[in-house]
């Protein structure tokens, strides 16, 4: 199912005042949120589909937090990377005073 989701293939960004592209594909899928902001760059957010809520709702149950969206990276080869970086931007839960994600990695 998650191969069937609409994701943005190497959308533009600014680092350090410089354009490039991601070398990955993004999606984030929030009902509550307009999008997620990071890297100078907002990717809008998408409904969420019902297996993706049931995903985020088992997350926060097992985690007991309230996250309230799903950021999708996608690497379609060994090539495509994300560097080394903190997930400190406004929005994340910060139920007990530390901002924070859960990651899920899928595949090989």
């Amino acid at each position: 199912q998650i191969s069937d989701l609409e994701l943005e293939h190497h959308p533009p960004i600014f680092i350090f005042g410089r354009a490039a592209n991601l070398q990955r594909s993004v999606g984030f899928y929030s009902d509550t949120s307009h999008g997620y902001a990071y890297t100078n760059q907002i990717t809008k957010s998408q409904p969420l589909a019902p297996f993706l809520l049931d995903l985020l709702e088992k997350v926060n149950n097992v985690l007991k937090t309230n996250f309230n969206g799903i950021l999708i990276n996608s690497y379609e080869n060994g090539c495509e990377t994300i560097g080394a970086h903190s997930d400190d931007e406004r929005g994340l839960d910060d139920t007990d005073g530390n901002r924070r994600v859960a990651s899920i990695s899928l595949g090989i």
